[in-house]
């Protein structure tokens, strides 16, 4: 019993130093991607979902980064699936430039047209696009498909199945906040313990 609890303790510990850890070194805001999702994603999960796009190399502003977890939710309602698979989906299907992928989700991009119009807007061929001009085609592309999805779609959470996942979300966010916070405490006595020390 003592053995389980130590194990709890410890993966709340781990908990807490994955939040502080991401939240130090976040390079995509996620306040604008709590408030348009409404409660129905944590920011945990936010966190790492902005973490992945920037290690992937996706540049993208707080607010675009809002329209795509709210796109994803939209898209994860109607089709069913996991909030958190959809966002990591959408960004994954972004990073290898898969229409595939996005498809899946309901979001239509059509590869060779944004190749296309981004070549013309930087006066090149599509053969003469570097990967990088070519991802951030694909990426521009993406994001005007999940802006209309995210401007044109609502979420409803009202009912009581949002109301339920609202209030999941709140604790968890409260809890990581929480762990977060004495993780941070914990970095700091023991920097500040070793540098007495010496």
């Amino acid at each position: 019993l003592i053995g389980a609890a130590m194990a709890k303790v410890s993966e709340w510990m781990d908990t807490g130093f994955k939040a502080a850890n991401l939240e130090r070194n976040l390079k995509i805001p996620i306040e604008d991607a709590a408030r348009a999702t409404q409660g129905l994603v944590d920011n945990m999960s936010l966190m790492e979902a902005s973490s992945r796009a920037s290690a992937f190399g996706i540049k993208m502003t707080s607010g675009e980064f809002a329209s795509l977890a709210k796109a994803a939710t939209i898209a994860a309602k109607r089709m069913g699936i996991d909030t958190n698979q959809a966002i990591g989906d959408m960004i994954t299907g972004m990073a290898r430039m898969s229409p595939r992928i996005l498809d899946n989700l309901g979001i239509m991009v059509k590869a060779d047209s944004a190749f296309r119009q981004y070549a013309a807007s930087v006066q090149k061929t599509v053969s003469q696009l570097t990967a990088q001009e070519k991802q951030a085609a694909f990426t521009q592309a993406a994001m005007s498909a999940l802006n209309k999805i995210a401007s044109e779609g609502v979420l409803k959470t009202d009912d009581l199945g949002g109301a339920f996942k609202r209030a999941k979300t709140d604790l968890k966010n409260l809890k990581d906040a929480f762990l977060g916070f004495v993780s941070s405490i914990k970095v700091d006595g023991g920097l500040a313990a070793g540098a007495g020390g010496k």
